[in-house]
């Protein structure tokens, strides 16, 4: 059994940067009361959306884990859904996806059973209906499944996140609805959910998977003969379950959007083209965030991130501005335990509407997005900081406090409202404070700019630097030099009792300079106060 620990970080990834310049949002996500639909069985935990009985409504699928079946509803056009039928499954079916597996048009289903280790596939028949399961042996407790083309053969194949072997399995098809043998990959400690794009336009698509055991997000390059590289490793918040691709920053290329239950965080990597991630900027998505997907919801043009926050049984909306940077989140209420979600339209309005699987209400619920509110369309006016860098006073971070204010062409107090707020402990690293002004017509506007909180490590390199300039410490100031060199070494390499022994001889020594009059008592006072400030960084 896996027991999954929050973990220390003593060299985060440092983002700097201007604050982002961000266009106004003509209007707030606007969602209606969450209507509940059940899915006919135990424990809903993954959803897929697709025309599964050939008209122009949306349909769901959804895996049923404790009662091994998937519940098919078909949609009404309105926004609701019949009465489910459900499909035997293998033994606890964790996700289901979508997709044409066998050439036909029509779509069929895969299913990722946890505790049977395969994949089962129905063949559907255009019309609602499916054959029985045809089950391929995957790796050790497939967590995820995903449809695409690997091989760049044009016949779909399956991709599987196996989350207790810590690798993918590749199924190759044969465009007639069969899969050959797996091939597994490593991809990182604890695969939890994954995403297929084509993240380095060479027209292969490449996998991403959120690695919830490591806290991290791998990308796998594929070759486009259905194999993959070593995974490329990017530091996640704590607790990453779930993953999405799509264009965030508008440049043409591929971003990264990824859920972190523990952390309560979406993290956004910024990709290049060629494959390359930005580290990672956090914002606030909710209590538990357990999955993610993109899709413009506001109707501004730019992508927005929708999130099921399971512990608050809420979706969190994130205002995208376009260049790759989310205000602070809307909440919406959804069922009882909100585990999966999806952006669909399901009533033909225009609008993107939200569908989530809710794990204890034993429902999908169904928000339909609403629309604009009349009147005035000007969103308010925001004024944000530039970056904010502070030094760490304690593990866990530093307190940080900065002002946003906003102007409104009519509404002469429009509210801010910012997360992580003012005043509040801000982690070591980058943290991404999203903020939104809204006016009394419900426009808004959003945007973010990040707080960079300065860890051990990089408060050492500062003071190496001051103590040698410190003129007096000359006959001392190589060892006292190598001293802080060696606290640094044991700080990296997580050995915070020699660190902090080392740090007490640095003081010492430079307190007995002071003594002898080397150098005066206030160089003394300030290359003290410094030490000590990282002693209590690094818990002593």
């Amino acid at each position: 059994m896996r027991i999954t620990r929050v973990r220390r970080r003593w060299l985060p990834a440092v983002v700097g940067g201007l604050a982002l310049l961000v266009p106004a949002v003509a209007n707030a996500a606007s969602f209606g009361a969450p209507v509940g639909y059940p899915t006919g069985g135990i424990r809903p935990t993954s959803l897929a959306t697709g025309f599964l009985n050939g008209d122009s409504s949306m349909d769901v699928a959804v895996a049923n884990t404790n009662s091994d079946s998937v519940g098919i509803l078909l949609g009404n056009g309105s926004g609701g859904f019949g009465a489910p039928t459900t499909l035997a499954a293998g033994d606890e079916p964790m996700s289901v996806a979508a997709g044409d597996l066998d050439g036909d048009g029509d779509p069929d289903l895969a299913v990722a059973n946890r505790l049977t280790h395969d994949v089962s596939v129905y063949l559907g028949n255009g019309a609602g209906g499916f054959g029985a399961a045809v089950s391929y042996a995957v790796g050790n407790q497939p967590h995820a499944v995903a449809i695409g083309d690997v091989d760049s053969d044009h016949n779909a194949d399956l991709v599987v996140a196996n989350r207790v072997s810590d690798n993918v399995s590749v199924l190759l098809g044969d465009g007639l609805g069969t899969f050959g043998h797996r091939t597994d990959f490593p991809a990182g400690d604890g695969p939890y959910a994954l995403a297929l794009g084509d993240i380095d336009h060479d027209s292969d698509l490449d996998v991403v998977v959120a690695a919830f055991e490591a806290d991290q997000v791998t990308v796998l390059h594929g070759d486009g003969s259905g194999g993959l590289g070593m995974p490329d490793l990017y530091t996640a918040a704590n607790g990453p379950q779930g993953v999405a691709l799509g264009e965030l920053k508008e440049d043409g290329h591929v971003d990264i959007a990824a859920a972190n239950f523990f952390a309560d965080l979406a993290s956004v990597f910024i990709g290049d083209g060629s494959g390359d991630f930005s580290p990672r900027t956090n914002y606030a998505g909710g209590d538990g965030p357990k999955s993610i997907a993109i899709g413009d919801l506001d109707g501004d043009g730019h992508s927005d991130l929708a999130i099921a926050a399971s512990e608050s049984d809420t979706v969190s909306v994130l205002a995208g501005d376009g260049a790759g940077g989310f205000g602070a989140p809307q909440a919406f209420p959804a069922g009882d335990n909100p585990s999966s979600i999806a952006i669909a339209q399901l009533n033909g309005s225009g609008g993107l509407d939200i569908v989530v699987a809710d794990r204890f209400g034993e429902t999908v619920s169904v928000l339909l997005n609403g629309s604009a509110p009349p009147g005035d369309t000007t969103a308010p006016v925001l004024s944000l900081p530039g970056t904010i860098t502070v030094n760490a006073t304690k593990p866990s971070g530093a307190v940080v406090s900065y002002t946003v204010s906003a102007t409104d062409n009519q509404d002469a107090t429009p509210t801010v409202s910012c997360s992580p707020p003012s005043g509040g402990t801000f982690a070591i690293g980058t943290t991404a404070v999203g903020c939104t002004a809204t006016d009394d017509a419900g426009n808004v506007s959003a945007g973010s700019f990040n707080v960079v909180v300065r860890g051990a490590p990089e408060q050492l390199v500062d003071l190496i630097d001051k103590t040698l300039a410190v003129k007096g410490l000359g006959p001392v100031s190589p060892g006292l030099r190598s001293q802080l060199q060696t606290v640094f070494t044991c700080v990296v390499q997580r050995s915070p009792r020699l660190a902090c022994l080392g740090l007490d001889l640095y003081v010492f020594a430079v307190r007995l300079a002071s003594t002898v009059r080397w150098i005066s008592t206030s160089q003394m006072n300030s290359l003290v106060a410094d030490a000590q400030r990282i002693k209590a960084v690094i818990g002593c």
